[in-house]
């Protein structure tokens, strides 16, 4: 407990000192000037942090990201909006029923098929999920008015609804059948690396 309040009390200096000097710094075009940084294992398991700052023209930002083993939350604090963009990110396996879901979506579409895809979009907030035959890769994203940096307790919170709204897609596509998904598109990816391949995005 003890060494928890001194690393609160170190993250609490470091974001005090961004308000003294780097926040008056005159615009200068892409700079990235780390602050804090703490190896994952070196406050508790599975755990590291990062943060730092960046000036792109005339917005300054603040980087504050956790991982939790495999997951994380990133709050990008805006200066010039005053608001703070948070992703939250979870990342498992995919079993086996999933990856022979996708393995005849393949045979059906073709073998550029390579993800499924579901989105969750509200005026709060947009959860994206990803589906390899890998892993499975959940965003969500939302932002908070003010500079809103979580707790380690509410991260870790949010990180598990989160991780249970993805066993419930995972249920979903348990239970359906193959021939009556429910399909949206079929896109081609904007990451170039990926050009000619596809993703298929359901719906529920």
């Amino acid at each position: 407990m003890e060494d928890m309040k001194k690393l609160i009390t170190r993250v609490g200096e470091a974001i005090r000192g961004l308000f003294n000097h780097n926040l008056n710094l005159k615009p200068v075009n892409a700079v990235y000037k780390p602050v804090f940084n703490i190896r994952v294992g070196n406050s508790f398991s599975g755990h590291g942090m990062r943060m730092y700052t960046s000036n792109v023209d005339d917005t300054k930002l603040i980087s504050f990201n956790n991982s939790y083993y495999l997951n994380s939350v990133s709050c990008v604090y805006n200066n010039k909006l005053n608001k703070t963009d948070i992703v939250e990110r979870t990342n498992s396996k995919t079993p086996k029923y999933i990856i022979r879901f996708i393995e005849h979506l393949q045979c059906k579409y073709g073998e550029k098929v390579e993800k499924l895809k579901y989105e969750h979009v509200d005026k709060n907030e947009k959860i994206c999920i990803w589906i390899s035959k890998e892993d499975i890769v959940c965003n969500r994203k939302y932002t908070r008015n003010d500079m809103h940096f979580n707790n380690h307790y509410d991260n870790i919170d949010n990180l598990k609804k989160l991780t249970l709204f993805v066993s419930k897609i995972k249920s979903l596509i348990h239970k359906t059948d193959y021939d009556t998904l429910m399909l949206k598109h079929i896109e081609t990816s904007n990451n170039p690396s990926f050009l000619y391949k596809y993703e298929i995005n359901f719906i529920t």
